[in-house]
């Protein structure tokens, strides 16, 4: 039975929420620019402190697993994306054939139309590699590798792996975002002691850490960021600038999370963050062809009309489109199995 920790599905939310915005373009403003600084990131790192759970000892079997909850549905989304996007695009044979060449190599990242999905074949990587690591049974020499994989991503000896990623199932990005996996690995148990607030010295700690990040995060949403300029002042650290300056953001976010946990519906969109981002390009494109049908555009020109659009996007797809694309998957497993059992 998966683990279910509720400040972490919050963080969640507020993590496809951001990613959601960020592929909105300009329209979002300095929104734009802030989102960008953390939401992969923050992601990568909650998938760190959720390993924590994993009780499997047999690489081979975690692989499966792994890659029956994650690939899978990485091939289905993303050739059932294609067939939206031939559909739409009135796309020819060469271009579909290009599409489907890039889905076989993992949807490298800003190569694919459907932008979201690139993250899955880094995430099964990634889960892949710190099983492996894990056996070192090390957490000192996990993240001392990881920091080795960021500098030599961040160092340009893997050239531009953000901007122009190219490696196969993205394993460039895997580099750069290794050390915020091994973050959050390493720092959950830190993570949740910091949450407990059980006494007045938790909850003024607690108290004391939020009111900084917050300041902090306020600072770098309107382009002020202290933290980043003294850094590159330092020479011996400077490559690890991204680092220090992203883990504040990250941290702020998971503030935020904590406070907001009550929320069942911040919940349930957290709990469902896997269909949500394999779903982004086919909802977006299907309710702007439904308006264009009714000579209706969608056209935003404040970022307050991108985050009421992209809220009820969310909840449009975990109230309708998800729990039906569920009963489909079972139906079709529960066909398969009865069938292998006949």
């Amino acid at each position: 039975m998966k683990i279910r920790v509720k400040w972490v599905d919050t963080a969640k939310f507020l993590g496809i929420f951001a990613i959601y915005l960020g592929h909105f373009g300009e329209v979002l403003n300095k929104s734009l620019a802030f989102v960008y600084q953390f939401h992969v990131a923050l992601f990568f790192l909650l998938s760190g402190c959720m390993s924590n759970y994993d009780k499997e000892d047999n690489v081979f079997n975690f692989i499966k697993k792994k890659f029956k909850n994650i690939m899978i549905p990485f091939f289905a989304f993303s050739l059932i994306s294609l067939f939206a996007y031939v559909l739409l695009n009135n796309c020819n044979i060469l271009t579909v054939l290009e599409q489907f060449k890039i889905i076989l190599f993992g949807n490298i990242r800003n190569t694919f139309f459907a932008m979201s999905l690139w993250f899955l074949s880094c995430l099964f990587l990634m889960e892949v590699i710190f099983k492996v690591l894990r056996q070192l049974d090390s957490k000192l020499l996990i993240l001392l590798i990881s920091l080795i994989m960021f500098v030599i991503a961040e160092g340009f000896i893997i050239p531009r792996p953000i901007i122009e990623p190219h490696w196969f199932y993205n394993l460039d990005s895997v580099f750069y975002y290794a050390v915020f996996y091994a973050i959050g690995y390493i720092a959950y148990p830190f993570i949740l002691k910091w949450f407990q607030l059980n006494t007045k010295n938790d909850k003024f700690f607690f108290l004391i850490s939020s009111l900084i990040l917050t300041i902090y995060a306020i600072g770098v949403f309107f382009g002020i960021n202290y933290l980043e300029k003294i850094l590159n002042f330092i020479p011996v650290i400077r490559v690890l600038t991204p680092i220090f300056t992203t883990l504040p953001l990250i941290l702020f976010i998971l503030i935020l999370a904590r406070l907001i946990d009550k929320i069942n519906l911040f919940n349930e969109i957290g709990n469902n963050t896997l269909f949500l981002c394999c779903n982004e390009f086919i909802i977006k494109s299907c309710i702007s062809s439904f308006c264009s049908a009714f000579s209706l555009s969608i056209n935003f020109t404040l970022p307050i009309q991108v985050y009421l659009y992209t809220m009820l996007l969310l909840i449009l797809e975990v109230k309708v489109i998800i729990p039906f694309e569920k009963k489909l998957i079972n139906s079709i497993h529960s066909e398969f199995t009865s069938n292998k059992n006949s």
